[in-house]
């Protein structure tokens, strides 16, 4: 019979946590969290790849700050209505980068706790 005390649950939890971080980071599709104030927590290394943005200059900021004129887009426009309604969407847009390059995402987004999660591809 095995015992488990909270020393072994806690190791066990942040044992699955550290595993899951590592998939999440090094996933092929880009993976984004925002927090209720839409506020970047998670930025991985594929999204760095479709937008060419690294996480450090997103992490912290809201999306407003980290991309000027955000809020005049579909995407801010369907985020929005996810915060409020808690049902998720999917969205196909161009969205022009700070580079200049303009590309064409698909964006499926998910409410996750009080915040999003979103899954993003170029297509």
């Amino acid at each position: 019979m095995l015992l488990l005390n909270n020393s072994n649950i806690d190791e066990k939890y942040h044992e699955t946590e550290s595993k899951l971080k590592l998939v999440l980071e090094n996933t092929s599709e880009g993976i984004v969290i925002l927090d209720k104030n839409l506020t970047y927590t998670f930025w991985n290394k594929a999204e760095e790849k479709l937008t060419d943005v690294k996480k450090e200059e997103v992490l912290g900021k809201t999306v407003e700050e980290a991309f000027p004129g955000f809020e005049k887009t579909d995407f801010y426009k369907m985020y929005q209505r996810i915060l409020k309604s808690g049902n998720p969407e999917e969205m196909t847009a161009d969205f022009t980068l700070p580079n200049g390059e303009t590309k064409t995402y698909l964006d499926r987004v998910y409410p996750y706790g009080d915040g999003l999660i979103m899954f993003v591809q170029v297509v």
